[in-house]
């Protein structure tokens, strides 16, 4: 109204020219070190309490895990473990690529603890994405039966294939 642009927040992984007009700046480093430390910049911004915050934290730490291990868009480490490709290669032949840990965690009982939250997770409205308790499984399957990124046909192990870059 004024000609005055005023964003609340903004990331990138190098400085930005916006971030002069941001209230923070969500630094791509900063959020590979320590993605839940974020949490504590929005304090002074929305004045949160300290339930507000490690109820934040709660349900970025959950979502972080969901994200990375459900659903056709998680990470290509695991949609690639359950294709049945040889893992140890794909980290040697790509040795910046994300390893989540997911065989690591107890995902239907994160996938319930996620849902008992008291926050409203709308952005899972796409159908490659969690949604609710029993996703994670049902991925899976689709998973090691053929399906990956985005629900397009996997083709191959092969690092150099013309999917490989997907994260």
């Amino acid at each position: 109204r004024f000609g005055i642009t005023t964003r609340v927040f903004t990331s990138s992984n190098l400085n930005h020219t916006h971030v002069n007009t941001s209230l923070h700046h969500q630094a791509l480093p900063n959020m590979y070190n320590c993605s839940l430390c974020e949490v504590d910049s929005y304090v002074p911004i929305f004045g949160l309490s300290q339930e507000d915050v490690k109820l934040l934290k709660d349900f970025m730490s959950s979502y972080e895990i969901l994200r990375q291990c459900c659903g056709l868009q998680q990470s290509k480490y695991n949609r690639y473990r359950l294709h049945g490709c040889n893992v140890t290669q794909l980290l040697i032949d790509q040795p910046d690529i994300h390893y989540p840990h997911c065989e690591q965690h107890d995902l239907p009982k994160l996938e319930k603890e996620f849902d008992a939250l008291p926050l409203n997770p709308s952005q899972f409205k796409n159908n490659y994405s969690w949604k609710k308790p029993g996703d994670c499984a049902h991925y899976d399957k689709k998973i090691i039966a053929g399906r990956d990124f985005n629900n397009r046909k996997f083709v191959s192990c092969a690092v150099t294939h013309p999917w490989a870059t997907h994260h």
